[in-house]
């Protein structure tokens, strides 16, 4: 399923990240896709919050990995910027925390094929705990209705996606 929304403001992102919440049940993998300054990181913020982590939010460029607990609900957050191997997820213990609470990795097109690989039943039981991939893409668009403003306005694609499909 692929639901569209757009964002003209910081306001409108947040009731995405809002309602994306709604449907989080703790497991998950979310991969964020767009370019530098698209609002991967903004979401992120939101959609923590929206899920009741009150630490502050902030991207993990140069640690790869910030790790965040709420009563009980783990929120693993990567920005695979930075990396250049495979190998690399290995260093982070990216394969150890799949399963155990709420991933969310940005920049995760820099490694698609490990993305699509979690999703092949050749993986066996090793993240049989593992919940729903989500792909959510983050994409300026340029509306010269908008004058100034457009350059803020951003189409944000939900992808959900079962990892056993």
């Amino acid at each position: 399923m692929i639901m569209k929304y757009k964002s003209e403001d910081v306001s409108d992102t947040n009731r995405v990240a809002e309602k994306l919440a709604k449907s989080i049940k703790g497991n998950e993998i979310l991969c964020l896709y767009g370019d530098l300054g698209a609002g991967k990181t903004t979401f992120t913020k939101m959609l923590a919050k929206s899920l009741g982590f009150e630490d502050e939010i902030t991207s993990p460029t140069f640690i790869i990995r910030a790790d965040h607990e709420n009563n009980g609900m783990f929120l693993y957050h990567f920005d695979w910027y930075r990396l250049d191997d495979p190998e690399d997820l290995e260093r982070v213990d990216f394969y150890d925390v799949l399963g155990h609470g709420v991933v969310i990795i940005e920049w995760a097109d820099k490694f698609n094929h490990i993305i699509d690989s979690l999703k092949s039943a050749s993986l066996g039981s090793k993240f049989s705990n593992q919940g729903e991939i989500i792909k959510i893409y983050f994409k300026h668009v340029q509306l010269e209705s908008y004058g100034s403003r457009s350059n803020n306005v951003r189409e944000i694609e939900v992808e959900y996606g079962n990892l056993n499909n």
